[in-house]
């Protein structure tokens, strides 16, 4: 299952020299696609709960 693309975004390698995880980066476009993602999959899992 594919749960989503993380676009190219610069804020990956701000982050990666600051040794800070990319969802400390409220701006960034991958930050949002890891977070549209972990949700997506929480969904899922609830799903197969039920």
């Amino acid at each position: 299952m594919i749960l989503g693309r993380i676009p190219f975004d610069e804020t990956v390698m701000e982050s990666i020299n600051n040794l800070k995880p990319i969802t400390d980066y409220d701006e960034s476009s991958a930050n949002k696609a890891i977070r549209e993602m972990w949700e997506f999959l929480k969904l899922k899992i609830k799903e197969e709960k039920i």
